[in-house]
């Protein structure tokens, strides 16, 4: 079991040696206010310690102004570090919020399919963008902060400890005080509200993914004001527990000031007893003085970031588990493989006795599957649901392995191995069409910069899925935006869409789940024939469940309860 620091140093991972040089840091912005301090002494010693007493005439003599222009330079020179300090502890936290999100973002993109159905898109949204920020900001810049300020204090407490350790005594014993009561009764309150602010953000992505998600159903249920209280809720959490910790954040500012005020009133009257002469004093009090000053925002910031990192504490072991596990998938992860695939002229595919079975099922999914695709070929699939469709359908895009049998290419197996050169024959068209919220053009040569696409073969592509035409008649054409999720289009209009990617990014494979089952019987008659008008140019598996979609197949095979039952040609299977 790792130690909080443990789990923090893994996060960081290879940056950190930047935390070494931050230290070194530190270090020199503590020695140069060590340097300022300890010339305060000396300075008031020759400003009063005169034969007149005068301050003229120590002016006279020089050495005051000599000493005053060292602590003002050095404490110039000690701004300019602590500000290059504090731009760097910055700078080095959002870089650290950034390398997180890639990397997370990258792994979660590469996660083994039947591992990321099973996580919610709310916890990942949480996990990628906040989480990462409360890391860098709530985390990583508060212990640097709190590095930083604990370096200022040592030294300074050193200096301080050669001076009078009684005078030191009292001030290191008030703050050590006051540090320790404000941890002791708050700590756990910091830790609490942390992950009451993280359960309540992932709950309001939740509720607004819900609402907007399903917002027709949603409105003709007139179920709207259930979705808004689930939100209202959580924002009402969040902005409570926040509040309060902020709340109790600003306490040790106020708690600091108040010590430093008895510490004076403290010091000046046990050394006006003990009969301490006012040189003496004055010598004295002004170091401490200054050192209290010094103190003073240092200590503030040092009980500040602990609040602040026992707020964001819970999100070292969210974070650190996270990373864990994408180290554990990361030797599984298929390779990325760049070129043309070196199944491109492929000549058949096998399924060999298909097995699969998902974790805590009674019964397998699928069994004993045997298919024969050849190139070209129209295959059809059909059965009820429940039947084993989308499972099979899986397991030839390679999202799923099976546990026994084979899916082989001319012989080659697939495998993790050669799992993205398969990927690049395939292309997929679901029953909900993936649009995102841009022009057509942009739809149909999804993922390829503007300065890429060819207008040459969006016109092909487009024309091959029969939709060309449509799109012409648009007074924007192919710039024509197509709203989130395709709103602005017909439900025949986004199939054609993906057919049209599927042919502008060159798959030889077209594979179609279910993708008519959510038309018309017109609309899927049209969308069948512009999927016939492809047959010989592709190879097409098509998933259904009515006969219909299927006429223009090859080849069909009838599924049951994760079996194949019968295969035949379309005349025969549906006498």
């Amino acid at each position: 079991m790792k130690t909080f620091y443990g789990k923090f140093l893994f996060i960081l991972g290879n940056e950190r040696k930047k935390i070494k040089y931050l230290l070194l840091l530190f270090l020199f912005s503590s020695m140069l206010d060590l340097f300022g301090i300890a010339l305060i002494g000396p300075f008031l010693n020759n400003l009063f310690n005169s034969e007149t007493g005068g301050f003229f005439s120590e002016i006279s003599k020089g050495a005051p102004v000599y000493i005053g222009i060292m602590i003002v330079a050095a404490f110039c020179i000690k701004g300019v570090t602590a500000y290059y300090v504090a731009k760097t502890i910055v700078f080095f936290s959002y870089r650290q919020q950034g390398i997180l999100v890639k990397k997370i973002m990258g792994a979660y993109q590469k996660y083994p399919y039947e591992h990321l159905v099973t996580v919610n898109t709310a916890e990942i949204i949480n996990t990628i963008n906040n989480y990462s920020a409360l890391f860098a900001s709530g985390v990583l810049m508060n212990i640097l902060d709190l590095w930083a300020n604990c370096f200022v204090a040592l030294v300074i407490i050193g200096f301080l400890a050669y001076q009078d350790w009684i005078i030191l005594g009292i001030l290191v014993g008030m703050l050590a005080l006051v540090i320790f009561i404000y941890d002791y009764f708050f700590k756990v309150r910091f830790e609490r509200s942390g992950k009451e602010c993280a359960q309540a953000q992932e709950q309001i992505i939740r509720g607004v993914n819900h609402a907007f998600g399903g917002l027709k159903e949603i409105r003709l249920l007139g179920v709207e004001d259930y979705f808004y209280r689930k939100v209202s809720v959580a924002v009402d959490k969040y902005a409570n527990e926040g509040s309060i910790s902020s709340a109790f954040q600003i306490l040790p500012r106020y708690l600091i000031e108040t010590v430093m005020i008895v510490f004076v009133v403290s010091v000046l009257i046990i050394y006006s007893y003990l009969g301490r002469n006012i040189q003496e004093i004055v010598y004295l009090f002004g170091i401490f003085g200054v050192a209290a000053m010094r103190l003073m925002p240092s200590s503030n910031q040092i009980i500040v970031s602990m609040s602040k990192v026992r707020f964001s504490l819970f999100v070292i072991d969210r974070l650190y588990e996270t990373l864990l596990e994408i180290e554990r998938f990361a030797g599984n992860q298929e390779r990325n493989d760049a070129g043309r695939s070196k199944f491109k002229q492929f000549r058949q595919i096998v399924l060999k006795d298909v097995y699969f079975k998902y974790k805590n099922t009674e019964y397998p999914a699928l069994k004993d599957i045997n298919i024969v695709v050849r190139r070209g070929q129209s295959i059809g699939i059909i059965g009820e649901s429940g039947s084993g469709k989308t499972t099979l359908v899986n397991l030839i895009l390679g999202l799923l392995a099976p546990q026994s049998g084979e899916i082989a290419v001319d012989g080659v197996t697939i495998n993790k191995n050669n799992l993205n050169e398969w990927r690049q024959l395939l292309a997929y068209i679901p029953q909900d069409i993936y649009l995102i919220d841009d022009t057509i053009a942009r739809n149909v040569a999804l993922g390829i910069e503007d300065a890429m696409i060819s207008f040459a073969r969006l016109e092909r592509a487009m024309k091959s899925a029969q939709i060309w035409d449509f799109v012409n008649q648009l007074p924007k054409g192919i710039d024509t935006m197509v709203g989130e999720r395709g709103i602005m289009l017909s439900g025949g209009q986004r199939q054609r869409i993906a057919i049209a990617r599927a042919i502008y990014h060159d798959h030889d494979i077209i594979v179609m789940d279910e993708g008519t089952s959510a038309l018309d019987d017109e609309t899927e008659s049209a969308v069948v024939k512009s999927i016939a008008a492809l047959k010989g140019d592709y190879t097409l598996i098509v998933i259904a469940h009515r006969y219909t979609t299927l006429k223009n197949c090859d080849l069909i095979y009838k599924m049951s309860c994760g079996a194949v039952i019968d295969s035949g040609e379309y005349q025969v299977l549906c006498q």
